[in-house]
């Protein structure tokens, strides 16, 4: 079969972003919004929107810097493999955290399941398959500066970790497996202990997942309304007033999203058109621009608004069916950190 013509894919998509929409405005006027998780690290300081040159890359926000080094053969962690570490936060937590890290799930679908991206899942599938290699093989380091105690200066803190150390999936479309070949509910994934422990710890920061859907084509207003979520809740939690940021300088909004274009007027351009999609599925946003788009001023406020304490995701449960071994057939992806052994997490 041929490839649908690009004009029918990218119609296609609007519709699927304009339904996204309008499901998260109702979800979250009939208190249905359904709560994730986005670690704290990578809201701070966010992926590269597109395909970095090489395998390096670092983005500071005030004293905080993310150094990431990718894999000479997969590359750097780009675009929409973002949502990769928002799944993996609000999947841990939808496991009950796990103490051995590891989180069990019924199958690979069901991840794209998570963001709506299940329209064909043989080519979705592949790219989900891209993103976890290019997730798994980066490594990124964390430096931060405290404020002083002493008279010494700040106390610098330097951490490094991946996301994952094991990972096991079976890429093949559940549709194609046989219902009594236990292919169900093989698949794990363990969380690196450095990363498990900092979402234990409270390096996370509550987003609604129907805005994470909504938003999901449009990295720069996905990160743009994580941080403005944790902005918010920030400022509501310590009760404090409004506060405003600039857009332009070091230090300013522009350089912690990370956006490359070099003309001011364009960068206001995009900016008030990802605030304008922020705006339209998260109704009632506390936020907004100057009319000179120079400034974004924060106040306080929730992105998600529900009791819901434990996150929910398809595939995912706090007591998942018994272990058993797995079917044979079908692409396996199997990724071991070089200082696991092969049965760990199984």
């Amino acid at each position: 079969m041929s490839e649908p013509p690009a004009d029918d894919e990218l119609t296609a998509r609007r519709r699927s972003r304009d339904e996204a929409g309008l499901q998260t405005v109702e979800a979250r006027a009939g208190g249905e919004q359904h709560l994730g998780y986005a670690a704290r690290d990578f809201v701070m300081c966010g992926l590269p929107f597109k395909r970095p040159h090489g395998q390096n890359y670092r983005r500071r926000n005030g004293e905080m810097l993310l150094e990431i080094i990718g894999s000479e053969k997969y590359g750097l962690p780009y675009g929409q493999d973002r949502l990769i570490p928002i799944w993996l936060a609000t999947a841990f937590f939808a496991a009950g955290k796990p103490t051995d890290g590891v989180i069990r799930f019924r199958c690979a679908k069901d991840i794209l399941r998570a963001f709506g991206l299940c329209l064909d899942g043989g080519v979705h599938l592949k790219r989900l398959r891209e993103r976890m290699l290019r997730v798994f093989y980066s490594t990124f380091f964390v430096t931060k500066a405290a404020a002083p105690s002493t008279s010494d200066g700040p106390t610098i803190t330097s951490v490094s970790y991946r996301l994952m150390k094991l990972v096991r999936m079976n890429l093949c479309d559940e549709s194609r497996r046989h219902a009594n070949q236990y292919s169900l509910w093989q698949d794990s994934i363990k969380l690196d202990p450095t990363f498990a422990d900092e979402l234990r710890a409270g390096g996370r920061v509550p987003i609604d997942l129907e805005t994470v859907r909504a938003l999901k084509e449009c990295s720069p207003a996905l990160d743009l309304y994580v941080w403005q979520a944790w902005r918010s809740r920030r400022l509501e939690r310590d009760h404090k007033g409004p506060t405003s940021i600039p857009v332009f300088g070091e230090g300013g909004l522009m350089a912690q999203l990370g956006s490359e274009a070099s003309s001011q007027k364009k960068i206001k351009s995009m900016l008030r058109g990802w605030q304008a999609e922020i705006q339209r599925v998260w109704q009632g946003c506390p936020n907004y621009l100057d009319h000179t788009c120079e400034r974004l001023f924060i106040h306080p406020g929730n992105a998600i608004a529900t009791e819901q304490r434990i996150p929910t995701l398809p595939g995912v449960s706090t007591s998942p069916p018994p272990a058993r071994e797995a079917a044979a057939g079908g692409e396996q992806l199997v990724l071991v950190r070089d200082d696991v052994d092969s049965d760990d997490g199984s």
